[in-house]
């Protein structure tokens, strides 16, 4: 039941186990004493009532559960007989008689044992789940019903000679033995299957980077060259403008053609902007979901009138794929990005900017994000992954965000260090995410004695700005 289990990873109940507990005893209580009648009958009627129960207790079809069960109870008695043949020897070593209930005992303890010990080798419990597969099945069923076969021909004197028992015993070993070798070959080959498929889903996902990765190049390309073509003929336009400004004397003429080159300053302005919100031209981390998330977060910036700027100067392979996963790294990013858009919405500034910072200090890896929002209220900070609070409720704040942030730091050990700048140009204050493992939180502050004041907490670190 043990093996059958685990080949077809079933997750039991205490209900069920208690209940497959008692039906073991009592099968086994009816078996015991049915041999007294008929050897032969009660061991096949045995596994008959075994497979029935296995194929009840199992979610599997009928075509799956039954060779399973059967290929179950040939590994059971390949152990068994391995159990029985050191019995032997303990029993011979110790002087005590094969009747004697002592053996008994010593052989159901092994059989347990060294099932046990055979499904808890690694390759072996990781490697079981071949046997669902139909093609491997046949040479299973085959070597497993001889097994089965061998133990239920009886090894009473009165039934059978010395010379077949000797056979018999010797085609047991030799069925275990093909069994063992079949298994063996089976889970390796079941193993560079896995592998292969893995090898391949990764291609494809490297693949399918790299495309999005070349997609992103040529848009970044059209772009540009829309960018350039358009700057060809304006300064063209200037230059000829321009001259005709300085040539000319008239005040009223030259007024005007100043207004044309404002004019037409302005158009490129407002033209790069509205390609800006369609095409984003970032740095690249070096993962596309990123850059990705990172360009979506910058149209929305630009859709806030907010200068948004990326600066990356390592890229973040190691980090993705070593301290944090790409859908943390993706979360935390675009949630504190949201937060300094609505610190500035809430600043009612002309001139919002947010500055994100990605590279290495001090081979550490820190990303920083930068803005001139309003500053955070000291209640907020005292609150900081506590609970969820906001100051911008009104304007889409949550106070989600940093619940999420602190589970995330928490996970991968990432400090967190909030920034505040007295003199709020060109950007009041900054979230800088440090991948040092220390899992700290500092506050650097040109008000750090009030907050000192104010917040109550042994897990902050408050100091004073330079």
């Amino acid at each position: 039941m043990y093996i059958f289990k685990k080949v077809l990873e079933i997750t039991y109940s205490k209900l069920k186990l208690m209940i497959l507990g008692f039906t073991s005893f009592f099968i086994s209580s009816l078996m015991s004493v049915s041999l007294e009648y008929n050897e032969y009958l009660s061991k096949l009627f045995f596994i008959f009532v075994l497979c029935t129960l296995l194929i009840l207790i199992s979610k599997s079809t009928l075509q799956v559960s039954l060779p399973i069960s059967i290929i179950s109870i040939g590994i059971s008695y390949c152990i068994r007989a391995i159990s029985v043949f050191l019995t032997g020897i303990i029993g011979i070593i110790i002087n005590v008689d094969n009747t004697n209930i002592i053996i008994g005992i010593i052989l159901a303890l092994l059989h347990v044992s060294l099932t046990l010990l055979f499904l808890k080798i690694k390759r072996v419990k990781k490697g079981l789940s071949f046997f669902v597969d139909k093609n491997n099945l046949g040479v299973g069923l085959f070597i497993s019903g001889f097994i089965i076969i061998f133990a239920c021909i009886g090894t009473n004197e009165t039934y059978i000679s010395d010379q077949i028992l000797s056979i018999l015993i010797v085609g047991t070993v030799i069925s275990s033995i093909g069994l063992f070798l079949w298994i063996r070959k089976s889970i390796t080959e079941h193993y560079r299957k896995r592998l292969q498929v893995k090898a391949e889903e990764h291609y494809h996902s490297t693949l399918a980077e790299k495309d999005e990765y070349i997609e992103q190049l040529n848009n970044s390309n059209a772009y540009l060259s829309k960018v350039v073509h358009r700057d060809n003929h304006l300064m063209s336009s200037l230059k000829y403008s321009i001259q005709q400004y300085k040539n000319c004397t008239d005040e009223t003429e030259k007024q005007k053609i100043l207004d044309e080159i404002l004019t037409l300053t302005n158009e490129r302005e407002d033209l790069l902007i509205k390609e800006q919100k369609a095409n984003k031209v970032l740095q690249a981390t070096g993962s596309a979901v990123i850059d990705g998330a990172l360009g979506n977060m910058y149209i929305k910036a630009v859709a806030h009138n907010i200068d948004f700027s990326l600066i990356v100067n390592d890229e973040i392979h190691y980090l993705i794929n070593n301290i944090i996963s790409q859908t943390d790294l993706e979360t935390l990013l675009c949630d504190h990005i949201k937060d300094a858009i609505i610190a500035i919405d809430s600043s009612n500034i002309t001139s919002g900017k947010i500055l994100v910072t990605i590279g290495m200090v001090e081979n550490i890896y820190e990303i920083s994000i930068k803005d001139n929002g309003v500053d955070f209220d000291i209640d907020t900070l005292s609150k900081l992954g506590l609970e969820r609070v906001t100051t911008h409720k009104n304007t889409g704040g949550s106070g989600i965000g940093f619940m999420t942030t602190f589970e995330t730091l928490n996970k991968t050990g990432t400090s967190l260090i909030i920034t505040e700048y007295e003199n709020k140009v060109p950007f009041s204050k900054s979230i800088t995410f440090r991948f040092d493992g220390m899992n700290s939180f500092v506050i650097k502050s040109y008000r750090s004695d009030l907050l000192k004041a104010d917040i109550n907490r042994d897990d902050i670190i408050i100091i004073p700005t330079n």
